[in-house]
């Protein structure tokens, strides 16, 4: 299912009622009516930094927040939740993923740790969290205390695999049988897609489609494939999805209508590496300085080799126009 469109904005005090009217829709499944005093107590004197998930017609659909533990470099997820009803829509991860990226900004973060129940274990290990420990009723009876980690993600920039091609011609064949009518044209882009370029180890596949609309209907063909569903995953007009592709590979389908600007310049910044290998050496050497220079801190690696990609497209644009 792709998510809807929601946005994550500051919790004001008249935001109270609603998060409790969430709190409530979740009891006694994901918590106990014994901690609702707790929760309102919270949220009178906020340790940190707390948010509501609201809808297009603003209504308050999910709330959380996060705070910086008694080690300064892990900071707590606490009291996330989306309205029951609101349950298999995309709002939780929307949520999840929205605080973390925010404490992945506070300064010397390394980890990110969050209490829960068992019920929802297996939500968070998907997106990144692992288990430390289990107490057994030790939220209510039948309810477990499941303490979970999630470690920051480091940048790895590693030399040129003459196995990505390949990957990503088995990978393509799997698609365009999944995809059908939905894939007009199917492209490896990205680092990997230009010989001997120094990249991060990720298959980036461009799929153009006459319709999201054919994107969405063959979700279920992609999940069959190993590919979890992101929606537009922060790019408006795209689709994402993603996969392992073997053992330290990870595989990243970004699906556009044929009419989306992106399509173009994925394609163009590809071609003019692959026709300039000077420059494409020139960019493998600034990722891996960048990666060397930001190891811990993703955000801080995209930003810094914004500038160079910037450029680089710039002049792709003008040879293009003078003609390959």
């Amino acid at each position: 299912m792709v998510p809807p469109p929601v946005t994550l904005r500051e919790y004001v005090p008249a935001d109270h009622l609603a998060c409790l009217r969430v709190f409530d829709s979740n009891v006694p499944a994901f918590f106990s009516m014994d901690e609702r005093a707790l929760y309102a107590a919270f949220l009178s004197a906020l340790p940190g930094p707390y948010f509501v998930l609201v809808d297009p017609a603003q209504t308050v659909v999910g709330c959380g927040g996060y705070a910086v533990g008694e080690r300064s470099d892990v900071a707590d997820l606490c009291w996330g939740m989306v309205s029951r009803e609101h349950h298999g829509r995309g709002f939780g991860r929307a949520l999840t993923e929205m605080r973390v990226q925010r404490m992945w900004r506070e300064p010397g973060i390394k980890a990110v740790a969050l209490n829960t129940t068992q019920h929802t274990v297996a939500f968070y290990e998907r997106l990144g969290f692992r288990t430390r420990s289990v107490l057994p009723d030790g939220y209510a009876p039948g309810l477990d205390r499941c303490e979970m980690l999630m470690t920051r993600k480091t940048v790895e920039v590693v030399a040129y695999d003459e196995a990505w091609p390949r990957v990503f011609l088995q990978v393509r064949a799997e698609l365009a049988s999944a995809l059908g009518a939905a894939s007009s044209r199917i492209d490896h882009v990205g680092s990997t897609s230009v010989p001997g370029l120094a990249a991060k180890p990720i298959i980036d596949i461009l799929v153009e489609t006459p319709s999201l609309s054919l994107i969405d209907a063959a979700i279920p063909e992609m999940v069959g494939l190993g590919y979890e569903a992101r929606g537009e995953y922060g790019i408006e007009g795209r689709r994402y999805f993603s996969r392992p592709g073997g053992p330290g590979l990870k595989v990243q389908v970004h699906a556009y209508e044929s009419v989306h600007p992106a399509l173009a310049r994925h394609v163009l910044f590809r071609d003019y590496l692959r026709a300039h290998p000077t420059e494409a050496e020139r960019y493998g050497e600034v990722k891996l300085a960048l990666a060397s220079q930001h190891a811990g801190d993703r955000d801080a690696y995209q930003a810094a080799k914004a500038d160079f990609i910037g450029r680089v497209e710039t002049r792709a644009v003008g040879w293009w126009g003078r003609g390959p």
